[in-house]
């Protein structure tokens, strides 16, 4: 599991460079896209890989981080604020109500990590008795799109 871990943290790596590359290069739509796409290949890392504590906060922080500055790439490029983008550095603090604002992939993308930040590896869905129905709608809510996000593009 060690190898599958340091390969999501690898191509975590890589889409926060190609991001890095793409907000320098005002690309500001493309390097949201590679933001999240990193946090996306990070949150895999922390939920199924065996890491130490300090270690997932670590990479909590930079997937928040990542979170953040795609949102605000995103919101100044639809107010043609590209400037500022730059200018800030992903600092900008007039954004409080962006977590208001109803964007849906920040939505979704906050359920989705708020879903891998508290896991117990030690429970399985054959130890929760009954329910079954509710486990089958989790597993093609949740489970499924995870493991297979091509087919749910």
């Amino acid at each position: 599991m060690a190898s599958g871990q340091n390969d999501y943290i690898q191509k975590g790596i890589r889409s926060a460079e190609q991001a890095t590359a793409e907000d320098k290069a005002h690309n500001y739509d493309v390097a949201a896209e590679h933001y999240m796409t990193a946090a996306e290949w990070l949150m895999q890392a922390v939920k199924y890989g065996a890491m130490n504590e300090p270690m997932k906060q670590n990479i909590r922080a930079k997937v928040n981080s990542y979170l953040k500055r795609a949102e605000e790439i995103k919101g100044l490029a639809k107010n043609g604020g590209k400037k500022k983008a730059v200018a800030d550095g992903g600092n900008s603090k007039d954004n409080k109500d962006d977590d208001d604002s109803g964007d849906p992939d920040r939505k979704r993308m906050m359920q989705k990590f708020e879903g891998a930040i508290v896991t117990n590896p030690n429970v399985s869905f054959a130890d929760v008795v009954g329910l079954e129905q509710a486990k089958e709608a989790l597993k093609e809510a949740v489970i499924l799109p995870v493991k297979f996000p091509q087919l749910f593009q």
